[in-house]
C-alpha cells in the first residue's frame, strides 16, 4: 500500500505524539481534571485527535479511495475546528484569571507561532518538493502547542497549590 504523503503524514503523528505528551503532563501535574485544567487537556486531546485524522488522510489517500477520504477529511476539520475552540477558550480563560504571571507570555508565544504557522498556509510556502506547507504547519505548530503547553502547566500548578503567579518572573 502506497503512502501518499509520508512526510505529511510524519509530521501530523509528530503533532500527535506531542499533544498527547502535553495532555497526560498535564493530567500526572494535576491532582483532578476539572475546570481550567480539563478545558486545557481536551483541547490538547482534540488536537491529537485532528492530526490523527488529518495523517491519515494525507498519507493513506488512496487506500481509502475517494468517499471514506472526503469523510475523514470533514472529520479532521471538525476536529480542527474543536480543537480550536478549545485552545482559545482556554487561553481566554487563563488571562481572565486576575493572577497569571509567566503564563500570560507562554500564551503570547502560544499564539504568536500559531499565527506563524497559520501564515505559511495560504502562501504555500515550502522548502523541499518533500517538506511543503503542510510539514512546515505542523512541525511549527507543534512549537505553538509547547506554549501553549507551558501556559496550562503554569495555570494547573497555580490552581493545585492555590499560590499566586504575581512573583513569578
Amino acid at each position: 500500500m502506497p503512502i501518499t504523503e509520508p512526510v505529511t503524514m510524519l509530521t501530523d503523528y509528530l503533532l500527535v505524539a506531542a499533544c498527547v505528551v502535553f495532555a497526560e503532563r498535564l493530567r500526572r501535574q494535576s491532582a483532578s481534571l476539572r475546570g481550567l485544567v480539563l478545558l486545557w487537556w481536551t483541547g490538547f486531546r482534540a488536537t491529537a485527535a485532528a492530526a490523527v485524522a488529518g495523517g491519515t488522510a494525507h498519507g493513506f489517500a488512496l487506500f481509502l479511495g475517494l468517499q471514506r477520504l472526503r469523510v475523514l477529511w470533514m472529520f479532521t476539520v471538525f476536529l480542527i475546528g474543536a480543537a480550536t475552540v478549545l485552545i482559545l477558550a482556554a487561553g481566554l480563560l487563563s488571562v481572565s484569571r486576575p493572577a497569571v504571571g509567566q503564563s500570560t507570555s507562554w500564551l503570547k508565544r502560544g499564539l504568536l507561532v500559531s499565527l506563524a504557522a497559520l501564515a505559511v498556509l495560504p502562501i504555500r510556502f515550502s522548502l523541499h518538493e518533500h517538506f511543503n506547507y503542510n510539514d512546515i504547519f505542523h512541525v511549527v505548530q507543534t512549537a505553538g502547542m509547547y506554549c501553549f503547553y507551558r501556559a496550562a502547566a503554569l495555570q494547573a500548578s497555580r490552581t493545585e497549590t492555590g499560590t499566586s503567579c504575581h512573583n513569578e518572573s
